[in-house]
């Protein structure tokens, strides 16, 4: 707080009086307290002694401004429970909200847009391998919007849809959009007017683009659902870097909040085996991909054997099929409880839930690694197991055991494959010399055979697994 000036009819002190501070106050220089009065270090003419009387009347008037400062800063300041929901603070950050107990007092919930997946103004992760016609999804998932009916198994609420597409040819996409309307015996006149389509293929336009475009063309309400295929093609920055990740995010919520709309946008799945990573984590780029988006909904291709093919094409809903493919539809869901993945098939242009059971067993065929290289790992799986037993038949013989590290330079292996294997083999196992401490290869025990009276009580091998007897584990894939 600035002291008093002339200005405002207080005096000042004399320039030419030096001061020094002295404990908590200043006093002017060649002057000292001493008890309540002041002690000269010599003689005080007439104005040194009437600048040093301005100066004691200034510091009062000073305290005096200083402490109504301070008084009414306090009473500026104060804050009570009842004011907080009217503080805003000096950001752009919405003022801060009291929690909210009584059921009756909470503020409604947003409409269901894709009925148990998706909320009005939430954001949509559709991901799945290239080529995997996700473009048909979206555009089916379009119309049934616009149109109020369902989307694969979902009933959707009707919004005006607008579909931004920077990857297919416009009359591609005129196309597509006609010819899913059609299978789905959608009514033209409402398509018409509750799907708008943006082309950008050609253009190149960021995400910060189109979203200041879209604010200066369309108001909040003027759609319900805004759709972006594909989010690579948008993205201002490195899909691996989580920082422009989140504000490509960011920018999706500032289309959300603005124009009051739903947002749903296609990703595809990053390079290499998928088989390990949750379906969360398989879109490529940094991680904020899968955790970013209130619904995210993965596909994955799954193997069908001919059997299933030719069983499938006789079925009543698919005889007239002539390509087929299976597909596993995985949920993440934010705001609702988790869901089972769905099995469907892509009868083109369409996906249809399976009905007729036959997906229920398949395998997914992750990042392209196939059912049959998979049977052809588990068989080489074996020869190694099979090549390890001869080994070591041959060198124990007709003694009790060999050392293990024999068995290792036989067989050229290191000595983690070695015990790996070791584990998997039926007829042999793993043990400690007792004498040299050294690591063997033992003949594993015969299993004992079941009497008659085990046969008849169980029947099966569900005892001798409770006792811990001949229970073997499956092969693993390497």
């Amino acid at each position: 707080m600035p002291r008093p000036g002339p200005s405002q009819g207080t005096p000042c002190r004399d320039a030419s009086v030096p001061w020094r501070r002295q404990g908590r106050r200043r006093v002017p220089h060649g002057h000292a307290r001493q008890g309540v009065g002041l002690r000269a270090e010599g003689s005080l003419d007439h104005d040194r002694l009437q600048a040093l009387v301005h100066e004691v009347a200034l510091m009062g008037v000073s305290k005096d401004a200083y402490m109504h400062d301070v008084e009414a800063a306090n009473d500026a300041a104060s804050v009570v429970s009842e004011d907080i929901a009217a503080t805003s603070g000096s950001s752009r950050l919405p003022a801060f909200e009291q929690a909210i107990v009584v059921p009756e007092e909470l503020p409604e919930m947003p409409a269901e847009i894709v009925e148990g997946v998706l909320l009005e103004t939430h954001k949509m992760l559709l991901t799945g391998p290239s080529k995997a016609n996700k473009t048909w999804g979206l555009i089916n998932l379009a119309v049934s919007v616009a149109t109020g009916g369902w989307w694969i198994d979902f009933r959707c609420a009707q919004r005006k849809v607008l579909y931004i597409d920077l990857e297919t040819d416009h009359r591609t996409l005129q196309k597509r959009i006609s010819t899913v309307s059609i299978a789905k015996s959608a009514d033209a006149k409402v398509v018409r007017d509750n799907l708008t389509v943006w082309p950008l293929r050609g253009k190149s336009c960021g995400l910060e683009e189109i979203t200041g475009e879209l604010f200066c063309r369309c108001k909040a309400g003027d759609f319900g659902m805004v759709i972006i295929d594909p989010a690579y093609m948008v993205q201002d920055g490195d899909e691996n870097n989580a920082k422009d990740i989140r504000e490509f995010f960011a920018r999706l919520d500032e289309i959300c909040v603005n124009l009051g709309c739903t947002v749903v946008i296609s990703h595809h799945h990053s390079k290499g085996a998928q088989g390990l990573k949750s379906s969360i984590d398989r879109g490529s780029g940094s991680g904020v991909f899968g955790r970013a988006p209130d619904a995210v909904l993965d596909m994955t291709e799954l193997v069908l054997e001919p059997g299933t093919l030719e069983a499938a094409r006789q079925s009543y809903k698919l005889a007239a099929t002539s390509h087929l493919t299976g597909w596993r539809l995985s949920f993440t869901l934010r705001e609702f409880a988790p869901k089972a993945p769905l099995d469907m098939w892509f009868t083109f242009p369409l996906h249809t839930v399976d009905s007729t059971g036959l997906l229920e067993d398949c395998k997914p065929n992750y990042g392209g690694v196939s059912e049959a290289r998979k049977l052809r790992t588990e068989a080489e799986n074996l020869g190694k197991v099979a090549s390890l037993d001869a080994v070591c038949e041959k060198m124990i013989g007709s003694g009790e055991f060999c050392f293990r590290d024999d068995a290792q330079q036989a067989l050229h292996w290191s000595q983690p494959t070695v015990k790996r294997w070791l584990d998997e083999s039926k007829r042999f196992m793993r043990g400690i010399d007792q004498e040299t401490g050294r690591a063997i290869v033992v003949r594993k025990p015969p299993e004992p055979e079941p009497t008659s009276n085990d046969a008849a009580t169980s029947g099966s091998s569900g005892d001798a697994a409770d006792k811990g007897e001949g229970v073997q584990g499956e092969l693993p894939i390497a």
